[in-house]
């Protein structure tokens, strides 16, 4: 089994602890499949929230994670795999 160490990407937890990172691919994602995520005005409104000064830790952290996840691409081959994919 092929690790996502063994081919050079982070895991999300990781990335979202580098807020610059994820800034950064964020955007270059986003302008990739704003058209046709049907949750493109939920994921806008997640990073603003996340990168505000108002925000709470705990909030902001949960935002991160989940911003990284939508930015990595490793993860898009388990889903297609039965079973594997829901885990």
């Amino acid at each position: 089994m092929v690790s996502e160490h063994t081919i050079g990407f982070e895991p999300a937890d990781t990335l979202a602890k580098d807020p610059e990172s994820v800034r950064k691919r964020f955007w270059a994602k986003f302008k990739r499949v704003a058209a046709t995520l049907p949750f493109a005005e939920d994921l806008l409104s997640a990073y603003y929230c996340a990168f505000d000064r108002q925000t709470p830790r705990h909030v902001q952290a949960a935002l991160l994670g989940a911003i990284a996840y939508f930015i990595l691409p490793f993860d898009f081959i388990p889903d297609m795999l039965p079973v594997l994919g829901f885990t």
